[in-house]
């Protein structure tokens, strides 16, 4: 079993990047002129490592979608970052026929075929087949705040939680689809109350992800990089909507983090 300092050691968190912004962007892989979905992320993968952006790029689940990541940034500098990198990932995509789908949920008759990667073939290898085609038919965007160490996202991260019905209002391009797809594969959805960090080690026991918190599906989450994950969103071809959701997620932790400090101020105040 991973001990409480194991566990604990798989987070960073660096102060310096505290409340900058990074995002994740998933795609479907579809074929130029047809518009058929296809099972290529291999291929792209080993086109993309050749560009000079390669450390942006991953392959997703399923071998139809792939993504991309933005550094960590100034959010006045996101959307510049989002628009080179999706630049130079539909411009190798065309190469080879294909392009970037931004659109959230996919056909139900789309391929399942997994990227075969370890640790993605693992986590389907006991999957029923309707679970999977879920995981396979939904894409999304991901949002991350940094922050400046575990206590301070926990605390911040308790205060923000109950808000993930408002994110997924803003963020839901198929009238509660993709979300409904997404509480197939993870049941356990809803971000959970956080009671500190011995709390968030006994939640990843229970839950399964001590050894590896990615493996934490929650809509909110702590990442081991330091960061607060929103998950929330669905996927856009509109990258200043994406910006507009970073924004607001931004400013979600910046506010939280002034609650928090007035309420401890008063506690301390009052000799509580």
């Amino acid at each position: 079993m991973v001990s409480y300092k194991e566990f604990l050691a798989k987070f960073t968190f660096k102060p310096e990047r505290a409340f900058m912004v990074g995002v994740e962007r998933e795609c479907f892989l579809r074929q130029v002129g047809s518009g058929i979905i296809q099972d290529q992320a291999a291929a792209v993968h080993a086109l993309m490592e050749a560009s000079p952006y390669a450390r942006h790029f991953s392959p997703e689940l399923s071998a139809c979608q792939y993504e991309y990541k933005t550094d960590p940034l100034a959010i006045s500098d996101l959307g510049e970052q989002l628009e080179l990198l999706e630049a130079t990932l539909q411009q190798q995509l065309a190469e080879i026929g294909l392009y970037g789908d931004f659109t959230e949920v996919a056909e139900e008759t789309m391929p399942l075929t997994v990227y075969p990667n370890s640790r993605y073939l693992k986590i389907v290898d006991t999957l029923p087949t309707e679970v999977l085609s879920a995981a396979c038919r939904v894409a999304g965007t991901h949002v991350h705040v940094g922050m400046p160490n575990l206590a301070t996202a926990i605390m911040i991260y308790n205060h923000i939680r109950d808000r993930v019905r408002q994110l997924r209002e803003l963020g839901d391009h198929s009238n509660g689809a993709r979300l409904r797809l997404y509480e197939v594969v993870a049941p356990q959805f809803d971000p959970p109350l956080v009671a500190g960090e011995r709390g968030l080690y006994k939640l990843a026991l229970e839950r399964g992800f001590a050894q590896n918190p990615r493996d934490w599906w929650s809509e909110m989450r702590i990442t081991i990089y330091g960061t607060i994950e929103f998950r929330s969103f669905g996927s856009t071809p509109s990258v200043p909507e994406i910006e507009k959701w970073a924004r607001f997620c931004r400013q979600l932790c910046l506010d939280a983090r002034e609650s928090i400090s007035r309420e401890l101020n008063r506690g301390w105040c009052w000799g509580i």
